[in-house]
């Protein structure tokens, strides 16, 4: 390797001998490239086949990540052999013409790994085609986790056609009279206690059988309650009190109480309240045809179950100097911080309707919002008003409903049916009236003691949770929202407990609706932009045995366009058109020009011809 004698002159060869073909020279690295392609198209095709499907299940457990990584592994196993063979060639074809000692260790080293490589490259600097191998050689560690990155594994809702997805609707009510009440009664005591953040929002319609916690529901539609406000405020009027006898006052038990300053507010003289307190409010069922807010709408009054007024007082905000209570204050704090108050009335109808649904049920969760109501019957002259006659032992229908039925055909019904008869509707009606007259009051007697009292359960729930908890006594738009939250409460529990009521007992009229049971399960999601690496890969070292392959002309390299590549020195080939001789090959580089390989003899003389230039 020290060597400092005098060179070898080389002679050209007197002719131009090759005898091995290029498939017989490198037959077992076109061998590892076809294993190379082979493998990365089965990993396409297979991925291909897979993507965004549920993940395969094959035998023997074999997962999509077992297939990736052996096929990955077999690809860069298989493309790493002619790369690196491709290398222990160049350290032969380098020395055709004398070379630094020096590079044969470079490209020694670089035959060896991604460290190796990267000195081969700062060193040739991309003139030469063996920075192909080298470059080839660095991305090869980054295949396989590359590779890994373009799987990803979301979630997604599939069919679980085992599973069950129901939800009870009606197109008809078939309740005795006597459980048509009660249902009414209970499901409007129910509605008076707030479970959903103090009537913020309005209470969920009936909930989905979801086995699943996933589930899907098209449109449907089912008869039901209903329930309309109108604002009646105009209809008030304010009367001076006179004619007060001894039966009104009464200790304790709502009567006035002498002393204190009496109020009095009616609606067309009729239906009113005599009280002492600015925070009361009176509610109360109308009586025979009586509206106020509704006599222009024949369709609808006809579909009504009944019709019954609230008549309160809207305390005013106090002025700026003065503090707005807090929640944390006392009632009689709130009570001192009035000093006006106004009147609002509303008419509330309750009526049946059928209603359109739409459903979704997310982790347990039902999603359900109503996207269409009907509430006018077919044939107004076929129906009747439902108002009442009271007397002070019974209450009567104002025309006796007999066998008549109301009837709704709403849009897109197609040969659904909707009705209620006339009788069912009236014994419904009775249930929800129990609970909704009634009167309530807080007052501060002369003795400074609180006095307060109310007659039935709405009058309480709605005096304490909605007109006049401590946010909304001087609020008046909270306190719209709280209203109407809390009265459409009751009907949306109506309407529930009859669809339920109906499909779990199997009652005539019931009509299950059948939904879609989701199940999550994952599913194979491949970014194709990540494979261009492997396939570059791929691509670049099925070439580089052909770069590689150079045929011997006179002690000259010729590569398979026909170009000639010559020794360049410390920084690679130069690449010429001419071929003309320049030097004569050793008989050993000649027999490896025949055999298109340098054999291991051939190696002592080889290095022989090599010097080593120092700068």
């Amino acid at each position: 390797f020290g060597s400092t004698g005098p060179k070898t002159e080389f002679h050209p060869s007197a002719s131009l001998r090759v005898y091995a073909p290029f498939w017989k020279v490198w037959w077992k690295e076109i061998l590892c490239i076809i294993a190379s392609i082979a493998s990365f198209i089965a990993i396409v095709i297979v991925l291909a086949s897979y993507d965004n499907h549920n993940l395969p299940t094959w035998r023997f457990k074999i997962t999509l990540n077992t297939f990736l990584a052996f096929f990955t592994t077999l690809a860069k196993g298989a493309f790493m052999l002619p790369v690196s063979l491709a290398f222990s060639q160049s350290k032969f074809t380098w020395f055709l013409k004398p070379n630094p000692l020096y590079d044969f260790y470079i490209l020694d080293q670089a035959s060896r790994g991604w460290l190796g490589s990267l000195k081969l490259l700062f060193r040739v600097r991309f003139k030469h085609t063996v920075t192909i191998g080298a470059i080839l050689m660095i991305v090869s560690n980054l295949s396989s986790p590359v590779t890994q990155l373009a799987i990803s594994y979301p979630l997604r809702n599939n069919t679980a056609s085992e599973e069950e997805a129901k939800m009870f609707t009606i197109d008809e009510i078939t309740l005795g009279h006597n459980y048509a009440r009660k249902l009414a009664e209970t499901a409007s005591l129910k509605a008076t206690l707030p479970d959903n953040g103090d009537y913020e929002v309005p209470a969920p319609p009936q909930k989905a059988l979801c086995s699943t916690g996933n589930c899907d529901f098209g449109p449907y539609q089912s008869l039901g309650v209903c329930v309309k406000t109108a604002n009646i405020t105009s209809k008030l009027l304010t009367k001076p009190i006179s004619n007060l006898t001894l039966d009104l006052f009464e200790d304790g038990n709502g009567g006035l109480i002498p002393g204190l300053k009496e109020w009095n507010v009616s609606l067309s003289g009729k239906y009113g309240m005599l009280h002492q307190s600015p925070l009361t409010v009176i509610s109360g069922e109308l009586e025979g045809a009586d509206t106020f807010g509704y006599s222009n709408n024949t369709r609808l009054l006809k579909a009504r179950l009944l019709f019954y007024f609230l008549i309160y007082t809207s305390p005013l905000s106090p002025s700026k100097t003065q503090n707005l209570p807090a929640d944390s204050d006392a009632i009689d704090d709130v009570i001192d911080s009035i000093t006006e108050f106004k009147y609002e009335a509303r008419e509330v109808l309750f009526h049946i309707c059928v209603q359109t649904f739409k459903t979704r049920v997310r982790a347990g969760l039902d999603e359900t919002s109503i996207s269409d109501t009907v509430s006018q019957i077919d044939d107004p002259s076929n129906g009747i008003v439902l108002g009442r006659k009271c007397t002070k032992e019974v209450c009567q229908p104002l025309e006796e409903p007999g066998d008549l039925v109301a009837q709704i055909t709403p849009p897109n019904a197609g040969p659904r049916k909707f009705s209620a008869s006339y009788a069912t509707m009236w014994n419904m009606a009775m249930g929800i009236s129990i609970l909704l007259n009634g009167k309530a009051e807080l007052r501060i007697t002369p003795n400074e003691t609180l006095n307060h009292f109310w007659f039935s359960s709405f009058p309480r729930a709605w005096y304490r949770d909605v007109t006049y908890s401590n946010k909304n006594v001087f609020n008046p738009p909270r306190r719209e929202i709280h209203l109407n939250n809390f009265l459409l409460n009751i009907a949306t529990s109506v309407s529930s407990d009859l669809r339920y009521t109906h499909g779990q007992d199997g009652r005539p009229g019931a009509v299950v609706i059948d939904g879609t049971p989701l199940k999550e399960v994952s599913y194979l999601h491949i970014i194709w932009g990540v494979d261009i690496l492997h396939r570059r890969r791929v691509c670049c070292s099925s070439n580089l045995p052909y770069h590689r392959h150079c045929r011997t002309e006179h002690g000259i390299s010729r590569n398979r366009t026909g170009k000639c590549l010559r020794p360049g020195g410390r920084k690679g080939f130069r690449f010429g058109n001419s071929c003309r001789p320049q030097q004569r090959l050793p008989r050993s580089l000649e027999r490896w020009s025949a055999a298109g390989r340098y054999s291991s003899e051939d190696f002592e003389e080889i290095t022989s011809h090599a010097t080593t230039e120092r700068t």
